[in-house]
Protein backbone atom coordinates (compact mmCIF):
# COMPACT_ATOMS: atom_id res chain seq x y z
CA UNK A 1 0.00 0.00 0.00
CA UNK A 2 3.15 2.36 0.81
CA UNK A 3 5.01 1.30 -2.13
CA UNK A 4 5.18 4.86 -5.25
CA UNK A 5 3.98 6.92 -2.52
CA UNK A 6 5.16 10.01 -1.03
CA UNK A 7 6.40 9.28 2.64
CA UNK A 8 6.75 12.13 5.02
CA UNK A 9 7.92 10.31 7.88
CA UNK A 10 8.22 6.32 8.79
CA UNK A 11 7.84 3.62 5.74
CA UNK A 12 10.19 0.92 6.60
CA UNK A 13 8.79 -2.12 6.91
CA UNK A 14 9.22 -5.93 6.65
CA UNK A 15 7.62 -8.84 4.78
CA UNK A 16 8.85 -11.67 6.34
CA UNK A 17 7.79 -10.41 9.91
CA UNK A 18 5.35 -8.51 8.72
CA UNK A 19 5.87 -5.31 10.70
CA UNK A 20 5.62 -1.53 9.37
CA UNK A 21 6.72 1.36 11.37
CA UNK A 22 4.30 4.04 12.04
CA UNK A 23 4.17 5.55 8.67
CA UNK A 24 2.59 9.14 7.54
CA UNK A 25 1.84 9.61 3.47
CA UNK A 26 1.39 12.96 2.36
CA UNK A 27 0.22 14.36 -0.79
CA UNK A 28 -2.71 11.77 -0.78
CA UNK A 29 -6.30 12.29 -2.66
CA UNK A 30 -9.46 10.33 -2.78
CA UNK A 31 -8.24 8.90 -6.17
CA UNK A 32 -5.20 7.65 -4.38
CA UNK A 33 -5.10 3.79 -4.47
CA UNK A 34 -3.94 3.73 -0.61
CA UNK A 35 -7.44 5.65 0.05
CA UNK A 36 -9.45 2.74 -1.48
CA UNK A 37 -8.42 0.21 0.89
CA UNK A 38 -9.15 -0.37 4.43
CA UNK A 39 -5.73 0.77 6.52
CA UNK A 40 -5.22 -1.74 9.46
CA UNK A 41 -1.92 -0.83 10.36
CA UNK A 42 0.69 2.63 11.02
CA UNK A 43 -0.35 4.55 8.12
CA UNK A 44 -1.90 7.24 8.35
CA UNK A 45 -2.54 8.95 4.70
CA UNK A 46 -2.62 13.20 5.26
CA UNK A 47 -5.42 15.13 2.58
CA UNK A 48 -4.64 18.72 2.68
CA UNK A 49 -7.02 21.03 1.95
CA UNK A 50 -7.70 24.41 1.14
CA UNK A 51 -12.28 24.80 1.50
CA UNK A 52 -13.31 23.05 4.59
CA UNK A 53 -16.61 22.62 3.33
CA UNK A 54 -15.39 21.45 -0.01
CA UNK A 55 -13.56 18.20 1.71
CA UNK A 56 -16.64 17.40 4.27
CA UNK A 57 -19.00 17.15 1.01
CA UNK A 58 -16.61 14.76 -0.72
CA UNK A 59 -16.20 12.61 2.48
CA UNK A 60 -20.30 12.91 2.71
CA UNK A 61 -20.70 11.09 -1.22
CA UNK A 62 -18.33 8.35 -0.06
CA UNK A 63 -18.48 5.41 2.08
CA UNK A 64 -18.79 6.28 5.88
CA UNK A 65 -15.31 5.87 7.30
CA UNK A 66 -14.85 4.03 10.57
CA UNK A 67 -12.83 6.66 12.13
CA UNK A 68 -11.90 10.29 11.85
CA UNK A 69 -9.11 11.78 12.89
CA UNK A 70 -9.50 16.11 12.99
CA UNK A 71 -6.62 18.42 14.15
CA UNK A 72 -7.56 21.27 14.85
CA UNK A 73 -7.88 23.98 17.64
CA UNK A 74 -10.51 25.70 16.19
CA UNK A 75 -13.90 24.68 17.24
CA UNK A 76 -15.84 25.98 14.80
CA UNK A 77 -14.00 23.60 12.01
CA UNK A 78 -13.97 20.58 14.39
CA UNK A 79 -17.93 20.57 14.93
CA UNK A 80 -18.58 21.07 10.92
CA UNK A 81 -16.57 17.87 10.66
CA UNK A 82 -18.03 16.35 13.27
CA UNK A 83 -21.82 17.42 12.83
CA UNK A 84 -21.55 17.18 8.96
CA UNK A 85 -19.81 13.47 8.16
CA UNK A 86 -20.85 10.44 9.47
CA UNK A 87 -18.58 8.37 10.95
CA UNK A 88 -18.47 5.55 13.64
CA UNK A 89 -16.00 7.24 15.63
CA UNK A 90 -14.43 10.44 16.05
CA UNK A 91 -11.03 11.61 17.67
CA UNK A 92 -9.31 15.02 17.89
CA UNK A 93 -6.36 15.72 17.67
CA UNK A 94 -4.87 12.31 18.21
CA UNK A 95 -5.58 8.62 16.50
CA UNK A 96 -6.79 5.37 17.77
CA UNK A 97 -7.14 6.37 21.17
CA UNK A 98 -11.12 6.98 20.75
CA UNK A 99 -11.36 3.13 20.89
CA UNK A 100 -9.39 2.99 23.71
CA UNK A 101 -11.91 4.40 26.37
CA UNK A 102 -14.15 1.82 27.89
CA UNK A 103 -16.73 4.92 28.05
CA UNK A 104 -16.99 5.12 24.26
CA UNK A 105 -19.00 2.51 22.05
CA UNK A 106 -16.43 1.65 19.07
CA UNK A 107 -18.30 0.48 15.89
CA UNK A 108 -18.85 1.23 12.30
CA UNK A 109 -22.11 2.88 10.27
CA UNK A 110 -23.15 1.61 7.20
CA UNK A 111 -20.33 -0.47 5.11
CA UNK A 112 -17.94 0.49 7.83
CA UNK A 113 -20.12 -1.90 10.58
CA UNK A 114 -22.91 -2.36 12.48
CA UNK A 115 -23.68 -0.85 15.47
CA UNK A 116 -21.15 -0.13 18.80
CA UNK A 117 -19.24 -2.47 20.98
CA UNK A 118 -16.59 -2.27 23.66
CA UNK A 119 -17.23 -3.14 27.34
CA UNK A 120 -20.91 -2.50 28.52
CA UNK A 121 -21.94 -1.44 24.47
CA UNK A 122 -20.56 -4.64 23.25
CA UNK A 123 -22.65 -7.14 25.74
CA UNK A 124 -26.12 -4.60 25.60
CA UNK A 125 -25.85 -4.61 21.27
CA UNK A 126 -24.74 -8.27 20.83
CA UNK A 127 -27.37 -9.40 23.71
CA UNK A 128 -30.88 -10.30 22.89
CA UNK A 129 -32.39 -8.00 24.88
CA UNK A 130 -36.58 -8.33 25.51
CA UNK A 131 -38.79 -6.31 26.73
CA UNK A 132 -41.77 -7.98 29.05
CA UNK A 133 -44.32 -6.14 30.38
CA UNK A 134 -47.16 -8.36 32.69
CA UNK A 135 -50.59 -6.66 33.70
CA UNK A 136 -53.14 -8.65 35.75
CA UNK A 137 -56.19 -10.22 33.68
CA UNK A 138 -58.68 -9.24 35.83
CA UNK A 139 -57.77 -5.63 36.02
CA UNK A 140 -58.00 -3.14 33.31
CA UNK A 141 -57.51 0.79 33.47
CA UNK A 142 -60.74 2.79 30.97
CA UNK A 143 -58.33 5.60 31.10
CA UNK A 144 -56.15 3.66 28.46
CA UNK A 145 -58.70 4.31 26.31
CA UNK A 146 -60.44 6.20 24.65
CA UNK A 147 -62.89 8.23 23.93
CA UNK A 148 -61.79 10.50 27.02
CA UNK A 149 -63.46 12.29 28.91
CA UNK A 150 -62.89 16.14 29.74
CA UNK A 151 -61.36 15.24 33.57
CA UNK A 152 -59.18 11.87 31.70
CA UNK A 153 -57.14 14.67 29.04
CA UNK A 154 -56.95 16.40 32.46
CA UNK A 155 -55.37 13.56 34.41
CA UNK A 156 -53.19 12.26 31.28
CA UNK A 157 -51.95 15.34 30.26
CA UNK A 158 -50.48 15.51 34.09
CA UNK A 159 -49.20 12.25 33.90
CA UNK A 160 -47.15 12.83 30.51
CA UNK A 161 -46.32 16.01 31.12
CA UNK A 162 -43.93 15.89 33.58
Amino acid sequence: MIKNQYIYSGGLYDLNLLKIEPTIIENVDFNNKIMKEEIFGSILPVIAYEDMFDIINKVKNMDKPLSMYIFSEDNEHINSFVNGISAGGVCINDTIMHITNPNLEFGGVGESGMGGYHGKFGFINFSNRKALMQRSINIDIKVKYPPYSNGQKILLKKIFDN
